[in-house]
């Protein structure tokens, strides 16, 4: 297949891009950023310079393609969410995918991409308690009241993809957990602090945090785009979450670095990060992946203990 991918020099692009290779497919990534393109994949993919705001130029970039990924939006824990960051974080999602179907709807069916596997997150369910299940046909933390930005900013995201199975698109919404992986994510922000001993615990440790490998993720991505009939959402976290202290201890064993003080309380989470931002990280959800489960996709790193093992080659 010939695959677009849209934040293909991000954290999870890079190795989506790199995995898509392997396994024969040929990649196009649409850029803002040529250099960074260049310095970030190098000859892995056709570089296509272009403006995700623009259906004209988005329309040209798709040109000749079969499938879509789409990953662009700007850093969630980039910056404070003042006003101006929360539209940020919303225009740089919702907007530009909006911009896929009017990019695609002047497009004869033929010429159409068949399938559109366009990132979500599970911040979709809100702050749940440890033990409330989340299947993927469960309602949105928006429909349940909850005055939650990042609850509603998934529904957003996620409706502006779906509306391209309107022009015959097979749409696909993974509702991504905590990227665990080499190189990035929150691992990257986790580390310095437990290389000082001190634990990554925040608030009371209770709130649950669905994560995935970063193997196990670019797997669920390529299994969307290869199996035909998957469509709708799909919860892209490992079968087994845990709870922020057990993130927090595992991490520690698994980097041979013994926690000699306590993690950060939610009050400081709050003056260091802000409210909105603390929030993700003092709430949780319990999250696990019953669609990909029910069809027996396998997971190489069904729990914590092994997902770091590999990682720190324990």
């Amino acid at each position: 297949m010939r695959i677009a991918v849209t934040g293909a020099t991000g954290f999870v692009g890079r190795h989506l891009v790199a995995r898509l290779r392997e396994k024969g497919h040929e990649v196009r990534a649409l850029v803002r950023d040529l250099g960074r393109a260049e310095d970030a994949l190098g000859s892995q993919a056709e570089l296509r310079v272009y403006d995700p705001y623009d259906p004209n130029d988005v329309r040209d970039a798709l040109d000749g393609i079969d499938g879509v990924v789409n990953l662009a939006g700007e850093n969630i824990f980039g910056a404070r969410w003042t006003k101006a960051v929360k539209k940020s974080l919303r225009d740089s999602r919702v907007v530009t995918t909006r911009a896929f179907y009017d990019a695609l709807h002047s497009v004869p069916l033929e010429e159409r991409p068949k399938v559109f596997v366009s990132a979500s997150a599970v911040g979709y369910y809100g702050a749940r308690p440890a033990g409330t299940a989340c299947p993927e046909d469960e309602h949105a933390a928006t429909q349940l009241n909850a005055p939650d930005f990042l609850g509603h900013l998934c529904e957003e995201w996620e409706a502006a993809a779906q509306r391209l199975r309107l022009l015959g698109v097979r749409v696909v919404t993974p509702r991504i957990g905590v990227v665990l992986g080499r190189g990035g994510g929150a691992l990257q922000q986790m580390e310095p602090v437990a290389r000082l001993h001190v634990s990554v615990q925040i608030g009371n440790g209770r709130q649950m945090v669905s994560w995935v490998h970063m193997d196990d993720l670019v797997s669920i991505l390529v299994y969307a785009l290869e199996t035909p009939d998957l469509k709708g959402a799909v919860n892209a976290t490992a079968p087994e979450p845990v709870t922020n202290r057990q993130l927090a201890k595992s991490l520690a064993k698994a980097m041979g670095k013994k926690a000699l003080a306590p993690g950060m309380p939610a009050p400081v989470a709050k003056m260091v990060f802000g409210k909105g931002r603390a929030g993700m990280l003092l709430e949780g959800q319990e999250v696990k992946p019953y669609v990909l489960q029910d069809r027996g996709f396998r997971f190489r790193f069904p729990d914590i203990a092994s997902a770091l093992a590999d990682i720190y080659g324990g």
